[in-house]
């Protein structure tokens, strides 16, 4: 981790400006940009429709006490732009929010085997080299070949490869790009469950997400969780950082249009039919809500409403286990993240609290959360034999632990289903679906909806090229989120987080504010400068001979 030295960047002696921003969306993104946008003398108010900050991070507390998650909140040690964000926030007299990130250990199940990588180890040479031959004889016994590993050096490649030959690839699905018809089944079982479990994605998603699993999803670079939950190592201590220093921010405000007059948007329309002007106006709310409230601005000079985005919406969300003792299981220990590569659902889990989490009270007799996020919710489970869409809440329960090998039922207090999973009766969904938030919805075979509020998503082919800037055509209406175009790929707080720095930046350009400083570069430029100039030349060159001798056929690494 960062070496990081505590500084409260203190605002009282930022320019004062008369201009009034309206941040509509309370999650990273928004966050962030009242951040910034305070700290160079905007008069900032946050609009967020739920009745907590956070959005798809946040944390909660179930009706009996225990602390509750959205999904594993899990960061990589190259989030640069929420990093920074995190060493402005005071914790406490002596620390920043970004001190209460710990490391975390990494294990993973495939094929029946389990592998660990201890959170202590030396990170010197030597044991790099030992952990990449643990890494690689790990998968060669489960049946990869050397030609899977060929075909995996050629892939990790690309994180090196100049900008030309990295969107060449924004149109090629995962399939394709890791060349299903030449490797074995082991890898392509391997591939895919990666790929489910890190970003909820499957072999059709845009095929850069392979190539961003070479930094981001990379056991070996080192994954961090904070050391209690998330609003409250995070988000509580964000929204008192900010309205210590002058942000308004007003709680279950949901935003139902923009209110536009000769090309410039005027106010926002709230739900309650109450009108909030403003000379400034960032959409930070998650895609298909963005998607919603930009379509009422179609009349403003072309606003890049958000249908043109290639991307899916999956189900991956979380449950959590409440615990009175661990089970001897080594994946089980506090602070180890466990995939388990082999389960239909592609699970992963990891057990907080004593030993992990510090100063976070539980109810009695509970030491422990044991908190797991599921994907491909559409495949059969190994007890009843059907899609987790399928399943009862009970089902659901002996479902995930019999698919996380977790036998000891006894140590289980409680559990708690993330409350953006919500079952309705037929009768009940047709009433109240008109004004309920946007959601994915699934209708079972029993005759009732399964419903999810918080569903996330991930691209596809095509997708890139589709993504809007933080700038749109409107004058005074800018962009956050993961759906805008940053230097990731893949939808994740670090993309959020990029997206708000752009979108202040081109505030601060386009009315004369202070300008702000980047704290990531563009994909190009972020290392192997010299091998990516020599790869665009290569490329260019095999594009002219490319389009001169040959006709365009499958795909080539």
């Amino acid at each position: 981790m960062p070496n990081n030295t505590y500084k409260d960047t203190s605002l009282e002696s930022a320019p004062k400006f008369n201009t009034k921003v309206v941040i509509i969306g309370g999650g990273v993104a928004g966050l962030t940009s009242a951040t910034l946008l305070r700290e160079i003398g905007c008069d900032v108010l946050v609009l967020e429709a739920s009745n907590t900050l956070g959005g798809l991070a946040k944390s909660g507390y179930s009706a009996d006490g225990f602390p509750t998650e959205h999904s594993l909140r899990v960061y990589h040690n190259n989030y640069d732009a929420f990093f920074s964000i995190l060493k402005k926030i005071p914790f406490d007299d002596n620390s920043t929010v970004f001190d209460q990130l710990v490391p975390v250990s990494f294990g993973m199940a495939f094929d029946k085997h389990s592998l660990f990588y201890d959170v202590n180890r030396k990170t010197h040479f030597v044991q790099k080299l030992y952990d990449h031959h643990k890494l690689f004889k790990f998968f060669r016994t489960r049946g990869l070949t050397f030609n899977d590993f060929w075909v995996m050096a050629k892939q990790h490649f690309m994180v090196r490869t100049s900008w030309e030959r990295f969107v060449d690839k924004t149109h090629i699905s995962v399939a394709d790009f890791c060349q299903s018809q030449r490797v074995s089944q082991a890898y392509c079982k391997l591939i895919n469950a990666l790929h489910e479990i890190a970003y909820a994605s499957s072999d059709k998603s845009l095929a850069l997400s392979s190539i961003e699993m070479n930094t981001e999803g990379n056991p070996l670079n080192g994954f961090y969780m904070m050391n209690g939950p998330t609003s409250e190592r995070v988000f509580n201590p964000w929204e008192k950082y900010l309205m210590n220093k002058g942000v308004s921010i007003q709680k279950n405000t949901r935003v139902s249009e923009f209110v536009h007059d000769d090309g410039i948007v005027k106010a926002v329309k709230l739900q309650s039919g109450e009108y909030i002007q403003g000379d400034i106006f960032i959409c930070a709310a998650p895609n298909r809500e963005a998607d919603r409230l930009t379509k009422t601005t179609t009349c403003l000079r072309d606003t890049q409403p958000l249908e043109k985005l290639h991307t899916h919406t999956e189900w991956s969300n979380g449950i959590q286990f409440f615990l009175s003792d661990l089970p001897p299981d080594k994946s089980f220990q506090p602070g180890t993240l466990f995939t388990h590569l082999d389960s239909p659902w592609k699970l992963v889990s990891i057990t907080q609290g004593d030993g992990f989490w510090k100063n976070v009270s539980f109810p009695k007799n509970c030491r422990y959360v044991l908190s797991v996020t599921f994907s491909n919710v559409n495949a059969q489970g190994v007890v009843y034999q059907k899609p987790l869409l399928e399943c009862t809440r009970e089902e659901l329960f002996e479902e995930i632990l019999t698919q996380c090998n977790f036998t000891q039922r006894e140590l289980i207090i409680d559990w708690h289903m993330d409350d953006a999973i919500v079952w309705m009766t037929d009768d009940a969904y047709q009433m109240q679906q008109t004004q309920l938030p946007v959601h994915d919805k699934h209708y079972r075979k029993d005759g009732s909806w399964i419903l999810n509020f918080s569903p996330l998503s991930t691209p596809t082919p095509g997708s890139f090229a589709n993504e809007p800037t933080s700038k749109t055509l409107t004058p005074n209406l800018y962009l956050a989120g993961d759906f805008c175009k940053t230097s990731r790929v893949i939808n994740c707080m670090e993309k959020a987080c990029e997206s708000a720095y752009l979108a202040v930046d081109a505030i601060s350009r386009d009315i004369g504010l202070p300008k702000i400083t980047l704290p990531f570069k563009a994909y190009n430029i972020r290392k192997y400068r010299l091998i990516r100039t020599l790869d665009a030349i290569i490329f260019k060159i095999q594009q002219v001979i490319k389009l001169r001798f040959f006709k365009p056929t499958g795909v080539n690494l």
